[in-house]
């Protein structure tokens, strides 16, 4: 045996037990074991060391008998599920292309006629399309209903999440073109958004502060193009920001000094060359900071957008 290759001789995995080293394919080696059952198998010794492989097949048979009949917890006795009952009439009941109502030759199907889904053929009848639709509509109060039923079907979705059913546009799109929307809801979308930001503040903060330092010319193209294309929202947002600050202006501010304090950013603008200059409130004026000479600074204008509405 190779010295590379760990003795695994004497060792137990699972129901293993390791008997004697066999050979080396390929660089692997190949272990000679004992089961618990009795039975001998040689296995690879990768899947004993990750755990892959605990007998000689044995205990697969075990977890099996656990998962069938009455010791599966999901047994439901004798009840027989709908399309193990087609697959068990198909099997055994060849379609004759006779439709039972009619008596026309068309493409038929069985279809359940008392609600009791068991291993009766008595229970079933043979139906083409036509009868088949005009037996679904009769078992409910009229075709108004059923319409209404289609309609309400088209206009809702039952979010998979929640469990609600809810109107379609409560969803976001997941393939337009195709019609296709999201099996989340909006409001469980954002829960799950919330948590994960939560969860993670630094990351995603890191991920932004590194986005829009790799993508500052795109992100300025970008916001030039908006305002080209949104000159009213940008002219909006203007006289909000203006009558704002004439709100937040108290009595005895000293317009001259504030307009000295302008004055001098402009001049800073037309002398500088590779920076710019803004005139900044400590305290913003959205977070309720007044227009006040006291409250003004010029920053430089990236440390001014990296500060946002911080104070």
């Amino acid at each position: 045996m190779d010295k590379r290759i760990k003795n695994f001789t004497g060792q137990k995995f699972g129901k293993l037990l390791v008997v004697a080293y066999t050979y080396s394919k390929f660089g692997n080696a190949y272990w000679l074991c004992e089961c618990d059952c009795g039975n001998k198998k040689v296995i690879p010794g990768r899947n004993l060391n990750n755990g892959h492989t605990k007998s000689c097949g044995c205990l697969l048979k075990e977890h099996y008998t656990q998962c069938f009949g009455k010791n599966n917890s999901n047994w439901k006795g004798d009840a027989v599920g709908y399309f193990a009952l087609q697959n068990w009439i198909n099997r055994n009941y060849p379609r004759q292309g006779i439709c039972s109502t009619c008596g026309k030759r068309a493409n038929t199907g069985y279809v359940n006629i008392n609600g009791e889904y068991k291993r009766d053929i008595t229970d079933f009848i043979e139906l083409c399309m036509s009868c088949h639709k005009i037996y679904d509509l009769n078992k409910i109060k009229s075709y108004e209903d059923m319409k209404d039923l289609v309609i309400q079907r088209k206009k809702s979705k039952i979010c998979t999440k929640c469990g609600e059913q809810k109107s379609i546009k409560d969803f976001n799109w997941q393939n337009k073109s195709k019609g296709r929307r999201k099996a989340w809801c909006k409001n469980c979308i954002n829960e799950l958004s919330k948590k994960w930001h939560q969860k993670n503040q630094e990351r995603y903060k890191n991920y932004q502060k590194q986005y829009k330092k790799d993508n500052s010319e795109y992100r300025k193209e970008c916001d030039k193009q908006y305002r080209m294309n949104n000159p009213d929202k940008i002219n909006a947002n203007t006289a909000k920001r203006r009558a704002l600050k004439l709100n937040q202006t108290p009595l005895n501010v000293n317009m001259l000094e504030i307009l000295q304090i302008y004055s001098i950013c402009s001049y800073m603008n037309s002398i500088s060359i590779n920076c710019k200059w803004h005139v900044d409130h400590i305290h913003p004026l959205s977070k309720g900071g007044p227009h006040h000479q006291d409250n003004l600074q010029i920053l430089d204008s990236i440390v001014n957008m990296r500060k946002g509405s911080k104070f």
